[in-house]
């Protein structure tokens, strides 16, 4: 339960004060404790003290110095309890902000073929895989990661981009060249830009090797983070209308993407893709 104070006797059966507040501090170090007990002695005291019992009355307690304690006791409390809440929040504003630098700085290095929303549905899309794989921690690195990971495609002629026809050999060596370019921009010292850059080299590897680019990755030697986004990649993708092609319907895109297990990608994201697929397909209502 949640205490403000303990009044803690020194004689009582099975435990003593000194056991029990060995115990209750392990679990709530914070709260204070008041020891009363009619042996006052040095020893008993000295033995208070090393457990973490704040303070020792002997019998008979003066009333008018037991209420004083208390009160002090308990603004002492207030102040912590008031201090732990401080810091809680400056610490998740912290974290706020670094969010909102991450998706600002996203915001204005979207490739002409795709807007910001794409890239955040992308993003969260890739959460919810990642969190089925490992813990939250992870899953929200690859969510601030996955703003970036097609970054490369920023340097790349918009005309080639948006060109309402297929292209040509070397238009498609050209594009190609975008997974080492978003490599390049984003392998700096910062963690989460690691990741996407490590994203950005890989999304265009195939699960079985075949047609992947750049390095003919297969498999387990394919990052798992970029084998997450390259499902949220290609699926949002499909979801989108193109200047070659319309969008597909929502139905049809999942179905591309089961038929591409273990083909384009790995069979157990596809299978949690799947599984996540209610959640997934509210952001495209």
């Amino acid at each position: 339960n949640d205490v403000d104070l303990v009044l803690l006797d020194y004689m009582m059966p099975k435990l003593n004060g000194i056991e029990f507040a060995k115990i209750l501090k392990a679990k709530k170090p914070f709260v204070p404790i008041i020891m009363i007990s009619a042996f006052d002695d040095y020893k008993l005291r000295s033995e208070a003290r090393e457990v973490g019992i704040d303070d020792f009355l002997p019998k008979p307690v003066d009333m008018e110095n037991f209420r004083n304690k208390i009160v002090n006791k308990i603004r002492e409390l207030d102040k912590h309890k008031t201090a732990v809440i401080v810091e809680e929040e400056k610490q998740e504003n912290l974290k706020k902000q670094k969010k909102d630098i991450y998706e600002i700085f996203a915001k204005f290095n979207v490739s002409k073929d795709k807007t910001y929303q794409n890239i955040i549905n992308i993003a969260n899309i890739a959460k919810i895989i990642a969190l089925e794989l490992k813990d939250e921690e992870y899953a929200n690195k690859v969510y601030k990661a996955a703003l970036f990971y097609d970054i490369g495609k920023t340097q790349m002629p918009v005309d080639i981009l948006l060109k309402p026809s297929k292209l040509t050999k070397e238009e498609f060596d050209l594009v190609k060249t975008h997974t080492e370019i978003g490599y390049n921009m984003l392998n700096t010292e910062d963690e989460i830009l690691q990741i996407a850059a490590i994203m950005a080299l890989n999304h265009h590897e195939k699960f079985n090797a075949e047609g992947g680019y750049p390095r003919g990755l297969k498999a387990d030697n394919i990052p798992l983070c970029a084998r997450i986004v390259a499902v949220a990649d290609v699926f949002d993708a499909l979801l989108s209308r193109k200047t070659y092609r319309d969008k597909m319907s929502l139905n049809d895109a999942v179905d591309f993407i089961l038929k591409e297990k273990g083909k384009s990608f790995d069979p157990e994201i596809v299978d949690i893709f799947y599984d996540n697929i209610d959640s997934i397909r509210l952001m495209y209502l």
